[in-house]
Formats: structure tokens, C-alpha cells, sequence
């Protein structure tokens, strides 16, 4: 792809190109992330979930709408994960689903989930963050890796269905 970027951007522009870039990425980086669950290597999965959200916003373009410049609700979430969570070592933030809709994902540490969801409250609206699921690990029943719960921000309390899947669920396809 790289190397017929120049031509392309004269038939498909830009946004095209960096999409593309995005999901050529996304495939890699959903393999790498199955293979670190299974091996329950909870560092490369975040670092992979982080990778892909950076992707997700700079590449995919999938956070706001040009429509709407002003409403970046979204945006103004991760950056607000992102200075919460940025130093701490187990944690991962990012858009989920299709963007636009309003939902991230955050994998928060049981010790500062409190004060996780009570500062997103805080700016986003009371009842914009909800902890979701123990899905690394907890007392929902899924095979533990981590101690980290997931949580799903979304603007106007709006958050898109979610169904952890178990570890042991995982395909090879």
C-alpha cells in the first residue's frame, strides 16, 4: 500500500488511504490480540488494545464527525482516560464499536476504578461511566487474567450492547 500512496491519493484522497492503513493494521493487531489472551499475557493486550485505539482515532477517523467539530464528546473522553489512566501500568482506553455513537472502553484498575468513574461522571454526566464487567478478571465467572475491570463511557449514558466473551470461548478462526 505504501508504495502506491501517491497514486492513490489523486483517485481516493487522503482519508481513504489513512483507513486503509488502519485496517491493514487491525488485522495484525486483532491476531497478536487473541494470542495474548490466550496466553494470558495481560501487558501485550493492553499495549495492543492502546495501539489500536491510537489507530482507531488518527487512521480510522472514527471518534467525531466532521459534521459536528464543536460536539467531540468522545474525544474529550480519552483524553480524559488518557490523563487518569496514562500512568498506570495495567490500563488501556478506547473507542468502541463503530465511534460516533458515543462509547469507549476503558480497562481501569479495581483501585482507582472509584475515582475512575466518579471523575468521568464528573465531566461527562452522572451516569456516563458504567463498570461493565470483570472481564480479566473478578467475580463474573470469566477466566481470570488480570485484575482489571472493564468500563464503557458513553455520552449522554448512551453505551452500545457488550458481551465479554470467556477466554475458554475464544476460536482459532
Amino acid at each position: 500500500l505504501i508504495e502506491k500512496i501517491p497514486a492513490l491519493r489523486e483517485t481516493v484522497g487522503d482519508r481513504a488511504i489513512l483507513r486503509a492503513l488502519h485496517f491493514l493494521g487491525e488485522n495484525e493487531r486483532v491476531e497478536k490480540q487473541k494470542n495474548a489472551l490466550q496466553s494470558k499475557d495481560v501487558d501485550a493486550f493492553l499495549q495492543l488494545a492502546l495501539a489500536s485505539g491510537n489507530s482507531s482515532f488518527k487512521y480510522l477517523q472514527n471518534v467525531y464527525t466532521t459534521k459536528k467539530v464543536d460536539e467531540q464528546g468522545l474525544s474529550l473522553a480519552l483524553a480524559l482516560a488518557a490523563e487518569v489512566l496514562g500512568s498506570c501500568n495495567k490500563s488501556a482506553w478506547r473507542v468502541h464499536g463503530g465511534g460516533f455513537a458515543g462509547t469507549i472502553q476503558a480497562f481501569v484498575p479495581f483501585d482507582i476504578l472509584e475515582n475512575f468513574v466518579e471523575g468521568m461522571d464528573n465531566v461527562l454526566g452522572k451516569g456516563a461511566c458504567h463498570v461493565i464487567d470483570e472481564l480479566l478478571g473478578g467475580p463474573s465467572g470469566h477466566t481470570p487474567v488480570a485484575e482489571l475491570p472493564l468500563v464503557g463511557l458513553g455520552q449522554d449514558g448512551f453505551l452500545g450492547e457488550f458481551q465479554p466473551v470467556p477466554l475458554g470461548q475464544l476460536q482459532d478462526d
